[in-house]
């Protein structure tokens, strides 16, 4: 698997050589291999687990992982910092532009955008699958999943709108609600097929 991945990755660096836009680096393709051998080291630890097992386990350990997931979330949002500004000052930086649905996402590249929606699909969508570890997934859970990411989205983007140099874009919380909620509806069917 780790063999195939590393081909697959490096004739995609290849491709990419080619594309003028295109940022490449050697380290990027190191951390993606990285990331393909660590997939593959977990699809060989979960063939010989059992996936019940190993749901409970996870799930029993997440008092200790979510305080880990929000640190994470804080620092990909750059809000591990020590300069803020006052309500006043951040009402007042605020694009007013901003608040208008998809704003944001139309006044950059549709590539920004949707790199900006993948990833933050990627950290609301652990919600979901954590509330799914615990208490299942059903319709309920995930609206639970949803609110939850929701408010959480909410209180990072108020938190990039307090930060000087970051302006807060509030699509982003439903992306991040949407995420979760999908997140919880579909672990139900994608855990057993491993």
């Amino acid at each position: 698997i780790a063999a195939t991945g590393a081909a697959l990755l490096a004739i995609l660096f290849g491709a990419t050589l080619f594309i003028l836009s295109a940022k490449v680096s050697v380290a990027t393709f190191g951390l993606r291999l990285l990331g393909v051998v660590g997939g593959a080291m977990l699809l060989r630890w979960l063939a010989v687990h059992d996936p019940r097992r190993v749901r409970y386990r996870v799930g029993r350990a997440l008092p200790v992982l979510l305080p880990l997931y929000l640190l994470l979330l804080v620092y990909a949002n750059g809000l591990l910092t020590h300069a803020w500004v006052t309500p006043d000052q951040a009402l007042a930086g605020l694009d007013p532009r901003g608040l208008l649905p998809l704003w944001h996402d139309y006044i950059v590249s549709k590539s920004h955008a949707l790199q900006s929606d993948v990833v933050h699909v990627a950290m609301y969508a652990p919600i979901g699958a954590m509330i799914w570890l615990r208490r299942g997934g059903t319709r309920r859970t995930a609206l639970v999943a949803g609110a939850m990411a929701g408010l959480l989205s909410l209180a990072i983007e108020l938190g990039r709108g307090m930060k000087p140099g970051l302006q807060p874009d509030f699509n982003e919380v439903l992306i991040g609600a949407i995420a979760a909620y999908a997140a919880n509806r579909v672990m139900p069917i994608l855990w057993p097929i491993l």
